[in-house]
Parts: structure tokens; C-alpha cells; sequence
């Protein structure tokens, strides 16, 4: 999904500890390594060109499905993510489990050097503003102080693990978003199931539809995330209007 130079150490939640495993040949001197997280974040992270564009299409479509249903489905009503992050980051963690996209984060030794952190400020998202429930912090020692320094002679290169020998991309620890182990096969497989059930119960599909393939055999995945929802009869949508406009100027 994108690269993050930030190092978190708690799931969305912003409550349950993230631990992330030791990478399978690194040793005690190695310590930690970099590693792919299931989950986004919402702090100085890179969304890739492609995945943003996917992430619009996927928004908006969700969007008009709210506008237009009477009833929220269980998948949308699922929140993951603390008040502590941005609501987008929400429709980010979804498609992520429905396309299986990970996120590369760095080392807490690495992220350390790269940026500051600053915690001695309240930074509630302002959708959430002026619920009661912001945290203060006014006043608390800011955790950036301590950790990062920006005029620090230490280069970043020699915080990374092995002397900067870095390990295969296939070799780095691969967490879910729930904070367990698992593989890129594993993540396949949820995400294919996941689509399956998403199509039906969001995207409107029929039953013979939410296997749809494209023309090698694979799941289909459109550019735009217009893959995971089906047009329904009497529901205007804006791929129902772009098609009837090309109908129009190529006649």
C-alpha cells in the first residue's frame, strides 16, 4: 500500500502492543528488522500513485452505497481505528484486507533518526473534535524530545540492521492487522474470501457475480476498485453515467 517512516508499537487501536517478530535470520545482535504491517497509518507514511488512485475509487463508490442504502452493512460498520487517527484511515485499513496490500515500516532505530514524533500537543482528528473525548496533553513531556534529535551526527544507514546488508523483501516479517504472523499466501486467501463476501453483502452483486475474473483466470481487480461493487437496477452511479456518455458521443 506505501512506505512509512514511522515506527508504531500499538495496532489501530492505539491500546493492544505491536510485536513484531524476529525476522528468521536475524540473530541477538541483529535485533528487530523492518517489516510489512496489513495495517496503513495515518503518520508520515507514502501512499503509492496507484493505491491512492484505487483508494479514491473505493471512497467514493462506499460513499454513494451510504447515500443510496437504507442499512449499513457489517463490513462498514466495523471500526478498527481509535479517534486517536483521521476516519480515512479507516477506508484505507478495508481495502487493504480486501486487496491484501501491506505497508512497509521501518525499524524503531531507523524511525528514530529519520523524524520526531511529537506528542506534547493534543492532535485529535477535527472530525472528532468537541466529543468529550480528546486526550490533553498539554503540558506532558513531549516523547520526540528524548528520541530524535535533528542536528544528531549519527547517519541514518548505520541503524539498519546487519550493517546495512539488508535482508530479501520475502524474508521480512509479515504482520496481519490484527498484529499476528502470517504470509503474503495466507493474506491472498482472507482477501479473496473477504472480496467474495464484500461483493454480495456491499457491492450488490448477485451470487454469480462475486467470482467475477478476468480474462487469465484471476480474481479482477479494476484500477479504480469498480471490481468490488455491482450496478443495481434503478441506482444511478457515476460508472453508469460515464457509460451512458460514450454511448452518446460514439453514436
Amino acid at each position: 500500500m506505501g512506505i512509512s517512516f514511522y515506527s508504531p508499537s500499538t495496532l489501530l487501536d492505539d491500546t493492544t502492543p505491536l510485536t513484531v517478530p524476529r525476522a528468521e535470520d536475524a540473530d541477538e545482535k541483529t535485533g528487530s528488522s523492518p517489516f510489512f504491517w496489513q495495517a496503513p497509518t495515518s503518520d508520515a507514511v507514502l501512499f503509492m500513485g496507484d493505491k491512492w488512485v484505487e483508494l479514491h475509487g473505493y471512497v467514493s463508490r462506499i460513499l454513494e452505497k451510504q447515500q443510496t442504502g437504507t442499512e449499513t452493512p457489517a463490513f462498514l460498520a466495523k471500526k478498527s481505528t481509535s479517534k486517536k487517527h483521521p476516519a480515512w484511515l479507516e477506508y484505507v485499513l478495508q481495502l487493504s484486507q480486501l486487496r491484501g496490500y501491506v505497508t512497509l515500516y521501518p525499524r524503531p532505530e531507523t524511525a528514530s533518526t529519520i523524524l520526531g514524533a511529537h506528542s506534547d500537543l493534543p492532535n485529535t482528528p477535527e472530525e472528532y473534535l468537541g466529543e468529550g473525548d480528546e486526550n490533553d496533553k498539554t503540558g506532558e513531556a513531549d516523547s520526540a524530545t528524548s528520541k530524535f534529535d535533528p542536528a544528531s551526527p549519527v547517519d541514518m544507514l548505520t541503524t539498519l540492521p546487519r550493517e546495512g546488508d539488508l535482508l530479501a523483501l520475502g524474508d521480512l516479517p509479515l504482520i496481519s492487522w490484527i498484529g499476528k504472523s502470517t504470509s503474503l499466501a495466507e493474506l491472498e486467501t482472507t482477501s479473496m474470501e473477504l472480496t467474495k463476501q464484500f461483493r454480495q453483502e456491499v457491492g450488490g452483486c448477485p451470487p454469480s457475480a462475486i467470482n467475477d475474473e478476468d480474462e487469465f483466470g484471476q480474481p479482477r481487480r479494476n484500477k479504480d476498485a469498480s471490481d468490488l461493487f455491482c450496478k443495481n437496477k434503478g441506482t444511478a452511479s457515476a460508472d453508469t453515467a460515464t457509460e451512458a456518455k460514450d454511448i452518446k458521443e460514439t453514436a
